[in-house]
């Protein structure tokens, strides 16, 4: 768990495959500004309740820009309205819920837009080049993406494009 300020997270990729219900790509609280951005993270088959856990204060904080795949059963957690949402890949096996707040609330494929002010992010089960190479095998169902200033690269050390570079790690 990450506590702090001006906080970057960024070109990552974390697949969870063997977790438990507790069992998070990332953790934080008690946050002001973190920038978790470009990474990809994806659970299956460990029943995580929620690919982020992001607890109490999460003032002035940035979720954008990263492929987000829960494939065994829960959701991903947005706890509040002071968090900036948006051009993410998201997608849960839940039916219940894309997006669980932090009060038990849950938002599904046709309103997550509501709790996140999310106006560019998909709701899109992203077919990746196997299950252990997270590289999306079709960049045209993701989201177009937007620059990063502190972020010019991808995990590879690839430049990414000035204008609209490719989500995910």
């Amino acid at each position: 768990e990450v506590q702090g300020e001006g906080l970057l997270v960024a070109n990552n990729v974390i697949r969870i495959t063997r977790g438990s219900s507790d069992s998070r790509a990332f953790k934080a609280s008690n946050v002001t500004g973190l920038s978790f951005v470009f990474n990809t993270a994806i659970a299956r088959d460990g029943k995580s309740t929620a690919l982020l856990m992001l607890n109490n204060t999460m003032a002035s904080s940035l979720i954008s820009d990263n492929i987000l795949q829960n494939r065994d059963g829960g959701g991903i957690l947005f706890p509040n309205e002071q968090l900036t949402c948006d051009r993410n890949a998201l997608y849960t096996t839940d039916s219940k819920g894309v997006l669980i707040t932090a009060k038990g609330k849950k938002y599904d494929a046709t309103n997550y837009q509501e709790a996140t002010k999310s106006t560019a992010s998909k709701v899109v089960e992203v077919p990746f080049v196997s299950d252990k190479v997270l590289y999306p095998k079709d960049m045209t169902v993701l989201p177009q993406g937007a620059p990063h200033a502190a972020v010019t690269t991808d995990i590879l050390g690839t430049a990414r494009d000035n204008e609209h570079p490719t989500v995910g790690a």
